[in-house]
């Protein structure tokens, strides 16, 4: 299923280009925009990732109770129970890049969405809770999973949480978010390549 959330749709009237992205993605996509509710024929990297995160040595060191992956593979931590869904959401969305043309990279510790020459930084990871551990003589503070996931992508970051909708059901939105921010971007390096050849600072 996916469904959009109210506000930001309309700007004075006029659908926002946003909307008229969206909109475009789902009459395309269709059923492709389902997150299924299992893994079935992953993509390379998510099965690379998914080897990983169910063995022994992807605790996190820095956030307790979460599992996270290692550098070159895509950019997960999220805790035990939500490693399916994460690998699940990100096979369908790396499958949609791929359907529409697109490709994904990993780069070290960075994961990005390659749309029409722009990179796209993505990355599916658990909310994190402070949380004041006192010990004897002094406390020192942790980083536990909060149960909140989101996904975030785009050159602005937009940050796809669970709340009255899950991330799942937010799928078309955030690929539109991809698409406008890469769009965006090449305009932007356009102009600032005409600038330099203009002489302009």
């Amino acid at each position: 299923m996916h469904t959009r959330e109210a506000g930001n749709e309309f700007r004075h009237g006029v659908p926002s280009p946003l909307h008229i992205k969206q909109r475009e993605i789902e009459a395309s996509l269709a059923d492709r925009l389902i997150v299924p509710a299992r893994l079935s024929n992953p993509v390379k990297l998510v099965s690379e990732v998914w080897e990983y995160l169910t063995g022994k040595e992807s605790a996190s060191y820095q956030f307790k109770g979460a599992l996270e992956s290692r550098s070159g593979q895509l950019s997960i931590r999220v805790a035990p129970a939500n490693v399916g869904r994460a690998l699940r959401f990100m096979d369908t969305l790396i499958k949609l890049i791929q359907l529409r043309g697109h490709n994904v990279e990993v780069n070290s510790d960075k994961t990005y969405a390659m749309i029409n020459g722009q990179k796209m930084e993505i990355c599916f990871k658990e909310r994190l809770k402070k949380v004041v551990v006192p010990t004897t003589f002094w406390s020192h503070t942790e980083f536990h999973p909060a149960g909140l996931l989101f996904q975030n992508g785009g050159l602005l970051w937009k940050r796809m949480d669970d709340g009255k909708l899950m991330v799942e059901d937010q799928l078309s939105k955030l690929f539109a978010t991809l698409e406008l921010s890469a769009e965006n971007q090449k305009i932007r390096h356009q102009e600032q390549e005409k600038d330099v050849g203009s002489g302009k600072s």
